[in-house]
């Protein structure tokens, strides 16, 4: 379920993520959470050994490539942005559980 949050970008952020939306035709809302769930899959690699999955800083290349060469063809990339938000939710879960464990250690 999606819900509205009021968020403050710096301005290049903002020029980065309007460029996405123009090169890749997703919404501004929607470039924002691919970021954010990327950042989170990777926050869950690089603090919990345990927890694998793709590397999907590799293959955001091939994705973005593919999209360039193959005239804009949407459905690789809607499939990979389905792969990430789907493991970004189980990254989160995980890191929510780690956070939680802090917060009571403290």
């Amino acid at each position: 379920m999606l819900k509205r949050k009021q968020v403050l970008l710096e301005n290049w952020m903002i020029d980065y993520l309007k460029e996405i939306t123009k090169t890749y035709e997703i919404s501004f809302s929607e470039s924002i959470r691919l970021l954010v769930s990327l950042q989170i899959v990777e926050i869950a690699k690089a603090t919990n050994k345990n927890f694998k999955t793709k590397d999907f800083i590799k293959k955001i290349s091939n994705v973005t490539e593919d999209y360039s060469k193959n005239n804009q063809c949407p459905e690789k990339l809607h499939n990979f942005i389905s792969e990430v938000y789907f493991e970004g939710r189980k990254a989160a879960e995980i890191r929510t559980k780690q956070l939680k464990t802090l917060k009571k250690a403290k």
